[in-house]
């Protein structure tokens, strides 16, 4: 065997190894966007359940509905434990 047979099995041995790692990265970075996108979907999951529960309270629900058919009509007390649970919303990212 001579050295130009040699290092064309070389370049051609090295161009297999590129492409298999090409396609290991896809697989790896499709994988990692699977898994991403599942766990944002599970935070907006307990988000929501966490927002929506927040509503079996009867006084909280009562507040919301006053608060959007006007808001300046609550109290004081009504608009600092709207504005609270507004605020916590806002801070988990609901």
């Amino acid at each position: 065997m001579n050295w130009d047979a040699l290092g064309a099995t070389g370049e051609t041995v090295a161009a297999a190894a590129v492409v298999f790692s090409l396609v290991y990265l896809a697989i790896q970075i499709r994988n990692q966007n699977a898994a991403s996108r599942s766990a944002a979907m599970h935070d907006i999951s307990v988000g929501c359940r966490a927002a929506s529960e927040a509503f079996t309270d009867g006084e909280l629900a009562d507040i919301f509905v006053k608060a959007n058919d006007n808001f300046n009509s609550l109290s004081e007390s009504e608009a600092l434990r709207w504005s609270a649970w507004d605020i916590s919303c806002i801070r988990r990212g609901i």
